[in-house]
């Protein structure tokens, strides 16, 4: 009887808990909107927003994730910019065309430079928007920006 009263009388210690006892289940912290945050969703989006300053490609992240406002903020750049490359190359071709009807020889080589120019131009402000994006910024290229930001998509 004397052993058996030491395991009645109440502890001050807590009781041990087992170490294969399962864990109460860890909600993921929740985002602003209301949606869970996750590393995979995260880095999903920046892959959609880097991928809007590639050329056409701005149409993927629409179709794919258009209800992401950090996407379409990046997608409507790309496709602002996208549409500055056509509209700078079509005018570079006409004025080519324009000038080779009057002097053939003379005009090619300064249009070539500035072909060269602006093909530089659109290749860095499209990398810089793939790095931005990547790194989670929203950064508005200088006065597409103000396009952009005027498309209702």
């Amino acid at each position: 009887m004397e052993d058996n009263k030491q395991f009645n009388q109440p502890s001050n210690k807590p009781p041990v808990q087992p170490t294969n006892a399962p864990r109460p289940p860890q909600t993921p912290p929740v985002a602003p909107s209301g949606q869970p945050q996750n590393k995979m969703g995260q880095t999903e989006d920046k892959v959609f927003a880097s991928l809007s300053y590639i050329s056409i490609l701005f149409i993927v992240p629409l179709i794919v994730r258009g209800d992401n406002e950090y996407i379409k903020f990046h997608a409507k750049q790309g496709m602002v910019l996208f549409g500055a490359e056509l509209v700078v190359w079509f005018l570079l071709f006409l004025l080519e065309s324009l000038f080779s009807a009057f002097s053939p020889l003379r005009t090619f080589g300064f249009l070539a430079w500035l072909g060269a120019l602006f093909w530089v131009v659109f290749v860095v402000v499209s990398l810089l928007g793939v790095y931005y994006a990547w790194i989670g910024k929203r950064w508005k290229i200088f006065l597409l920006h103000r396009m952009a930001e005027k498309i209702k998509i």
